[in-house]
């Protein structure tokens, strides 16, 4: 018989806390790995250099200068995405859970999954649009059973419909 493991993700833009999940063992979830990146909670301001001039770079091949679309605090937040994906892919990789359960705000969310990978894209179970990352094991234990026993009633009920 094989046993479901999950990884639980519950992250914001400054903090992502990694959980181990066996619904059939545990009465509460474990927590795994806790990552913090205040930098993505600073001010625009605070995380721009303070240089004056223009570097090599911000220049085209013409000589014409130019400035980034993107807000710093934005750029942080892509780089704390790809350190939490770099940390999902090597929990996955160790062969000891099979899917993810993603529990986030939906902002935070939606850039999560644009960069996610096709392969932890398609391991991801479940999405939950809420900023958790305050929570104790112990409410987030009661809040992903109550989750996971609707989303089973639901597929029994949609099994059960493509049966008849």
């Amino acid at each position: 018989m094989i046993v479901e493991r999950y990884i639980v993700l519950v992250a914001n833009a400054s903090i992502a806390h990694f959980y181990a999940l066996i619904p059939s063992k545990a009465k509460k979830i474990q927590i795994i790995k806790t990552i913090t990146h205040p930098a993505s909670r600073e001010k625009n301001l605070n995380l721009v250099s303070d240089k004056h001039g223009s570097s090599k770079t911000d220049y085209n091949s013409r000589g014409v200068s130019f400035l980034s679309d993107t807000e710093p605090k934005e750029v942080e937040k892509e780089k704390f995405i790809r350190q939490i994906i770099g940390e999902l892919e090597q929990m996955m990789n160790n062969a000891l859970h099979h899917q993810i359960i993603l529990i986030s705000a939906p902002s935070f969310m939606g850039k999560l999954n644009k960069m996610l990978t096709p392969h932890l894209y398609s391991q991801v179970k479940q999405r939950i649009n809420k900023d958790f990352t305050s929570l104790s094991n112990i409410e987030l234990t009661d809040i992903l059973k109550a989750k996971m026993k609707s989303v089973a009633k639901e597929q029994h009920v949609v099994s059960s419909m493509t049966t008849r």
